[in-house]
């Protein structure tokens, strides 16, 4: 297990949730304490999903699946807030690569964490007594 501050995830995670950060900062009145806040607030539970799926192995893809999840909410937050014209195309841009690069990381992590796994569950698999073979 990694720290889970060296991990490209984390690290490109962190990134997405402080641009946010300044963008939502410089929401209008009307759009800072709803959505903006909400946002922030969606934007915390990936870096929580990221922390725990590094530090809980057992529940890995259960947080990744909490954590793909959270950006697709996001996603549409952003996308309400480009709508409203709160958020420029410029900005909507930026923010768009951030998340294609994240989803692309969470989703070969998540896809080979569930190989990996159903690797070892069948290894595990006790074969029948017919099936063994005596010296």
């Amino acid at each position: 297990m990694s720290t889970t501050n060296v991990l490209p995830i984390y690290i490109d995670t962190y990134q997405f949730v402080r641009e946010v950060y300044l963008i939502t900062h410089k929401f209008p009145r009307e759009f800072k304490y709803c959505l903006g806040e909400q946002i922030n607030r969606d934007v915390l539970v990936l870096l929580y999903e990221i922390f725990q799926a590094n530090h809980l192995p057992d529940e890995r893809v259960m947080h990744l699946s909490r954590f793909l999840a959270s950006l697709d909410m996001v996603r549409v937050e952003l996308r309400l807030s480009h709508d409203m014209k709160v958020l420029s195309t410029r900005q909507m841009a930026h923010l768009a690569q951030f998340l294609d690069k994240i989803v692309k990381q969470a989703t070969s992590w998540q896809k080979y964490h569930q190989s990996h796994h159903n690797k070892q569950e069948d290894t595990k698999k006790v074969l029948p007594e017919s099936e063994l073979i005596t010296g």
